[in-house]
């Protein structure tokens, strides 16, 4: 059994390995195919590797991490010879993973869990929705892909972990996902040191281009530049292997949280200076989350849970009016945006469709329907699935809550660590469109599936 174990892992970093040379080497036709062959073989391989051992199941759920983490590097070194529509296909690759093995969870075992059942029928229902939607308003179908990813992606990696839940090792996972992140940390602190003469070589501005996002002067996308004026003007904000502050940001407090859960004061310490080095709001939002759970789920301080909500809310007043006086506008906008999300909500309550709407549709469509929303990720849903939609989504999202509810109060660490990612994640959401993406989202939903059926067993103390 060892040996097989150890095969499985070769061949499956070895599908990796191949996938990458052949998107930076290979025509662009073929490329796409054989990424497209080698991510379902990886599929099948590392589904195989859930049902016959832990570790391996836990490595399965470390490939949608990897693309999320590294794939605008090696996209943007084979830049020069794709495609826009390429480039959309190989940005989606990781979703295709999770989806071919979660069909292969769905073919070959009988369905008793309430749980898999529950997230199915939601993630069914929105697919269904958005096909009618499709149909009905000829939506242009590379806007309706890139916003169905955004719209589908939470649900997917949940439904993948719980899948998972049962055949890993939690820490053997928080480990691994350890290490991803220091290595994205360690490769920001020296682009960052560097500048952006790194990422222009590499080709970070093809790249951009090919997806149809504006660069600046330098090269470089608009907002690795911070929105905020500091010191009279706009500060260059770390990126890391993930080519955006945003996204970044995101993950490096999921990384943060992990290392507070499993008490690594060291690597919390180097995570929370690049959070502040990708000035990123939504990482902002998670610690003052953050603060209020700890403070809840802390026995001795839980009578201070009121003082710990009403000083989050004062920091978060000041940095908005801190914005206001300093920000060319970026604060403002997500705010813009959800106001104007819930007057289109009103007059369509039944939705406009996937991809009528949005920060992403607007790049691939005229938008006749869109009226101006975006920048925010509630809003979105909202004009886009109507109220079905939304009642769908507050099905799941209570499903979650439920799920951590169901932790034992005499583990506060894993409450604090469930609800400050769940309740982070939604308060990032409803500002921001990006924290719906793939890269953003993935590692919040995937160590929430795994703890919604976890069976503790070693205690950390708060």
């Amino acid at each position: 059994m060892k040996l097989i174990v150890k095969k499985t892992t070769i061949y499956s970093f070895g599908i990796m390995t191949l996938l990458i040379i052949s998107i930076l080497i290979m025509p662009t036709a073929l490329a796409v195919v054989l990424s497209i062959v080698l991510t379902i073989l990886l599929a099948i391989l590392s589904y195989n590797g859930i049902i016959n051992n832990q570790k391996i199941g836990s490595l399965t759920l470390l490939f949608p991490l990897m693309c999320s983490a590294f794939q605008n590097v090696y996209l943007a070194m084979a830049s020069p010879k794709l495609s826009p529509i390429a480039v959309q296909i190989l940005l989606s690759l990781h979703l295709l993973y999770v989806i071919v093995v979660i069909g292969l969870f769905c073919l070959n075992t009988k369905i008793k869990d309430k749980s898999i059942a529950l997230i199915s029928t939601c993630l069914l229902f929105i697919l269904i929705q958005s096909t009618m939607m499709l149909l009905y308003n000829g939506t242009n179908i590379v806007s309706f892909l890139s916003s169905l990813r955004n719209v589908i992606a939470c649900m997917l990696f949940y439904l993948l972990a719980v899948f998972v839940s049962k055949k890993y090792e939690l820490n053997y996972f928080l480990d691994k996902f350890s290490v991803i992140m220091i290595v994205v940390s360690v490769f920001g602190l020296i682009e960052f040191y560097i500048g952006n003469k790194l990422w222009v070589q590499l080709g970070v501005t093809k790249l951009w281009e090919l997806k149809g996002i504006a660069v600046n002067v330098a090269g470089v996308p608009c907002n690795w530049y911070s929105s905020e004026l500091i010191g009279g003007q706009q500060v260059r904000r770390m990126v890391a292997t993930f080519a955006d502050p945003v996204n970044l940001g995101s993950v490096l407090f999921v990384a943060f949280m992990v290392a507070w859960y499993q008490k690594r004061k060291m690597l919390c310490g180097m995570l929370a200076i690049c959070c502040v080095l990708t000035m990123s709001k939504g990482a902002l939002l998670g610690f003052l989350v953050f603060f209020i759970f700890y403070i809840w789920f802390h026995k001795k301080f839980k009578v201070f849970v009121p003082l710990a909500t009403l000083i989050s809310f004062v920091c978060g007043v000041l940095f908005i009016i801190y914005s206001k006086s300093s920000s060319t506008g970026s604060v403002f906008a997500h705010i813009a945006g959800l106001k104007r999300a819930l007057v289109a909500f009103e007059s369509n309550p039944f939705g406009i469709g996937v991809g009528e709407t949005g920060v992403l549709a607007a790049l691939f469509s005229k938008l006749p329907n869109g009226m101006g929303v975006g920048e925010t990720g509630l809003g979105v849903l909202m004009v886009q699935l109507g109220v079905p939609g939304i009642i769908v989504f507050l099905i799941f999202y209570l499903y979650i809550f439920r799920q951590g509810m169901r932790i034992s109060n005499n583990y506060g660490r894993e409450k604090t660590l469930y609800f400050t990612l769940l309740f982070s994640f939604v308060a990032i959401m409803m500002f921001n469109e990006v924290a719906l993406s793939p890269n953003s989202c993935a590692s919040y939903f995937i160590i929430m599936g795994l703890m919604s059926n976890l069976e503790i067993k070693e205690r950390y103390t708060i």
